[in-house]
């Protein structure tokens, strides 16, 4: 099961088209000496790499390309981290490390952080014109969707991936680790509320679904969405 929830999820992304990176993946029938052992997925690591999360981070400046992960536990790791103001449980804000899956300086640490930092007071701002100089908002939009749809618990906790390109915005990636999601824990799925409005939800998500703009441009994307397949 575990692995069938993350396949729905990587095939609807694959499809949707707008998030830069999604794994790819197969089904193996696994046999050792001789002896059946069961139906695997083995799928692709994200990565900063050619065919996988294409950033370039060889750029000699620190506007280059970042893979960034949103994961609480990044202090145990040994890939460098930040925190970026107001972003975190509802809680306990700031409480959650943004870690940088690419190569980098001090230089380079400072510079990403205080995107990072620009793009949550945008978000968090709910202006859409103030978001689409920092961030491809068709990537945003259809994560946010993904999220919800699957009703991940661990939206915006953990495996949650930023991918900056060189001189350019940031783009939400990698859709990746939906063994909490589809209604694994009991509490992630309801009718009353939207998944990323709780309390383990996504500072972001959480602020944007208060905006107009924002609700209808998920509307949209969705209704598109279904013509398209139903076309």
């Amino acid at each position: 099961l575990s692995s069938l929830r993350n396949y729905l999820v990587w095939t609807l992304a694959a499809k949707m088209g707008s998030i830069p990176y999604v794994p790819e993946c197969s089904w193996v029938q696994l046999y050792v000496n001789g002896e059946y052992r069961g139906l695997y997925m083995v799928s692709e690591h994200v990565e900063a790499a050619n065919d996988r999360v294409e950033v370039d981070d060889s750029v000699n400046s620190p506007d280059k390309g970042y893979l960034i992960e949103v994961d609480f536990r990044g202090n145990g790791e040994n890939d460098p981290y930040f925190y970026v103001n107001g972003y975190g449980a509802a809680s306990n804000n700031n409480d959650r490390e943004f870690v940088i899956k690419s190569d980098c300086t001090e230089s380079d640490i400072a510079f990403i952080k205080d995107y990072i930092q620009k793009c949550h007071d945008a978000m968090v701002s709910g202006d859409r014109a103030r978001i689409d100089a920092l961030i491809d908002i068709p990537s945003l939009i259809d994560m946010y969707i993904i999220e919800e749809l699957s009703k991940d618990v661990d939206v915006g906790a953990a495996s949650c991936f930023l991918q900056k390109n060189a001189g350019g915005k940031l783009y939400f990636t990698a859709p990746w680790d939906f063994d909490f999601g589809f209604g694994t824990y009991g509490y992630a799925v309801t009718t009353g509320e939207l998944l990323s409005s709780g309390n383990r939800g996504c500072t972001w998500f959480s602020a944007l679904v208060e905006e107009e703009w924002f609700r209808k441009e998920v509307y949209d994307r969705m209704i598109r969405e279904m013509e398209a397949n139903n076309g």
